[in-house]
């Protein structure tokens, strides 16, 4: 697809782990403030001339003194007088000022967050997954230093086993030139991404050359890569790719992290527009229209800011230009002559993490979370419905988050999704995920909700499937009411693999109430299987093709009891912790219990008990660990309901 689409040479790794651009506001140069005098503890400040409001007061830090009126706050412009390091505590402050000959130090995983204005005098060091944050959108950061290059951001690449792997970069230092980060990088080794000349009207089969009408997410030209030279300028909120070099990689193991530096004189803040253009090729509108954007600051980006700021609706939106999911490239398939693409040898588009609304699926085993980590490239598609073929994409300080700066992995949320992986004993990786939100439906809501998957040839990959769509998806988003025993959940399997493979289909993770309970089922209609995924994972054999109808997700078996939806049983049923490890299960109405299980969370009954026949039960849980368990209820008109708790 549009980034995969890469020659051989062009092959990319995902950037991080671990635009002719304008500005609203103006950002200073040192020509146009008051230089500020060196700043001592016995000194008068004056405040330079520049848009911040005003803080109601000041405090000023030394290292023999600390803090002179107390730590920083919301309120206080915050003063370094001496060299400060954020192992002295991370802040917030209304503005900062760093004095002459001053050193700011922000250390891995630590921030600095300031509401309003920056002035440097002196310089910044920011480490790897460190982060530096702006709150105000009118904020500046303004450089009054006289060092060549007072800003340096430090950030490490993903593992890399091969120099020539590539890697998606974004600028958080204005002019930025891409041969000063990758200062050993051949010339021919070093790409931007030309949306306006991505054009997929025909599609090939495992690369070999014989087209045909339709679309394989490959560039028909291949003139959507171009060639940029060492001295370009890295656009704030554009991606660029590039490898490394075998110098890089001389004195280091496979898999090794390659530190790389952002030099320059000011970050990147403030209201930041990159221009995204749609490809008109495709008068049906079903290719995609690419974009290789970038986050532009020094600090992380919450991405459900950036969908809500950008994604196009006509009524509630309509200065969005984009259609929904963003792609990371995390590269774990060696290249293959098989895989599609506009070279001899083309790397895997299953290979791609991909981010939305519903939730993430990794790429090399690991998933997005919900921010977009500072220097990372990333590719997100042009509305189709969007009236005109360019617009802005908008970065605001108001996106940033002092946090989620190092690695791409997802906490736990209410709603019901669930994780599915498949993989091989030769090296497939393919994950899905359905998730059940509000506002979400059983139809296509387009990528902001079900982002499609894309086939590159050789490999397999695993997707989930819509009625009446003739699209793949790596993750579906459907509505929470229809979640019940009955729903059932469609997956489809392509492999072009010609040689005997077991593939294995499994539960990644899963999180919510009604799939912490249930059992999960997968069911083969190949085989006439129907396998519980809670209890083990499924292996399989297949043959070449595309078998859309071959696997479903189902919560009840054919021979199972009929029971009634108890996802929403809180007005039936309450559980209550007593002394001594017991617990007390009690029902409304006129039903009485019949039976209990008490389950853990992968389903697997711990402690059972039969012919209660009494609206109370009490139970001794002594002998469980303090976690969560399921409470499953049998009533006495023969309905189920059941509800989970925590044993303290």
């Amino acid at each position: 697809m549009k980034k995969t689409k890469l020659p051989f040479i062009i092959i990319i790794i995902l950037c991080l782990i671990n635009y002719s651009h304008s500005y609203e506001t103006p950002i200073y140069s040192s020509s146009q403030t008051t230089k500020c005098n060196n700043v001592t503890v016995n000194q008068t400040y004056s405040e330079p001339e520049t848009n911040s409001y005003s803080c109601a007061t000041t405090t000023i830090w030394t290292i023999d003194d600390g803090w002179d009126n107390g730590a920083p706050d919301i309120t206080k412009r915050a003063i370094l007088a001496d060299d400060y390091t954020t192992e002295y505590g991370n802040f917030t402050a209304c503005s900062l000022i760093i004095g002459i000959d001053v050193r700011l130090t922000i250390k891995s995983g630590d921030f600095i967050e300031i509401n309003d204005d920056i002035i440097n005098e002196g310089d910044i060091r920011i480490q790897h997954k460190g982060s530096l944050v702006q709150k105000n959108n009118t904020a500046n950061f303004i450089n009054d230093s006289d060092a060549i290059a007072p800003v340096a951001v430090y950030k490490k690449t993903a593992p890399i086993q091969e120099w020539y792997e590539y890697t998606y970069w974004s600028s958080p230092i204005e002019n930025v030139a891409i041969g000063d980060l990758l200062s050993f990088t051949s010339p021919y080794r070093l790409f931007r991404y030309n949306g306006e000349n991505f054009s997929d009207t025909v599609k090939e089969d495992l690369n070999n050359n014989t087209l045909v009408s339709g679309r394989d997410d490959i560039d028909d030209d291949g003139n959507d890569w171009e060639l940029i030279t060492a001295s370009t300028i890295m656009e704030p909120g554009r991606g660029y790719s590039g490898t490394l070099s075998e110098r890089d990689l001389r004195y280091k193991p496979p898999g090794s992290e390659i530190r790389k530096k952002f030099v320059g004189t000011t970050l990147n803040c403030g209201i930041i527009n990159i221009t995204a253009n749609r490809n008109d090729d495709d008068p049906t509108n079903m290719d995609n229209n690419w974009n290789l954007l970038g986050n532009p600051f020094a600090s992380a980006i919450d991405a459900t800011l950036f969908f809500n700021q950008n994604i196009y609706d006509a009524t509630t939106n309509p200065s969005g230009v984009l259609e929904g999911a963003i792609y990371f490239w995390s590269h774990v398939t060696p290249p293959s002559e098989t895989t599609n693409g506009n070279e001899p040898l083309n790397f895997d588009v299953n290979d791609y993490a991909i981010l939305n609304l519903t939730g993430s699926t990794a790429g090399e085993r690991y998933a997005p979370d919900d921010y977009i980590p500072s220097g990372q490239g990333f590719f997100a598609s042009f509305s189709n419905d969007y009236p005109s073929n360019t617009g802005n994409v908008v970065f605001t300080n108001e996106m940033r988050v002092t946090g989620h700066n190092d690695k791409f992995f997802k906490e736990g949320k209410k709603e019901n999704k669930l994780w599915l992986n498949l993989t091989s004993d030769n090296g497939v990786y393919s994950q899905v995920l359905i998730g059940y939100l509000p506002g979400a439906s059983h139809e296509n809501d387009g990528s902001l909700y079900d982002a499609k998957r894309f086939f590159s040839g050789d490999s397999a990959m695993l997707y989930s499937t819509i009625e009446n769509d003739e699209n793949e998806y790596a993750i579906q988003a459907k509505g929470p009411k229809k979640l019940n025993k009955k729903e059932v959940i469609k997956l489809g399997l392509t492999t072009a693999i010609n040689i005997p493979t077991i593939y294995t289909l499994s539960i990644d993770h899963f999180e919510g109430q009604f799939l912490n309970s249930e059992k999960i089922y997968l069911k083969d209609h190949l085989t006439g299987t129907t396998h519980s995924l809670k209890d083990s994972d499924y292996t399989f054999t297949s043959e070449v093709g595309i078998f859309k109808e071959r696997f479903e997700i189902i919560f009840k078996t054919e021979t199972e009891e009929t029971e009634t939806d108890y996802y929403n049983s809180d007005h039936l049923l309450s559980i209550i912790e007593l002394q001594n490890n017991e617990v007390k299960f009690s029902v409304k109405g006129t039903n009485k219990i019949k039976k209990i299980v008490i389950s853990d969370t992968y389903g697997r009954g711990i402690i059972r008990a039969h012919q209660i026949n009494k609206k109370n039960y009490i139970a001794n849980l002594a002998s469980l660990n303090n976690a969560v368990y399921i409470a499953k209820i049998k009533l006495s008109d023969g309905s189920y309901v059941s509800k989970q708790f925590i044993k303290k």
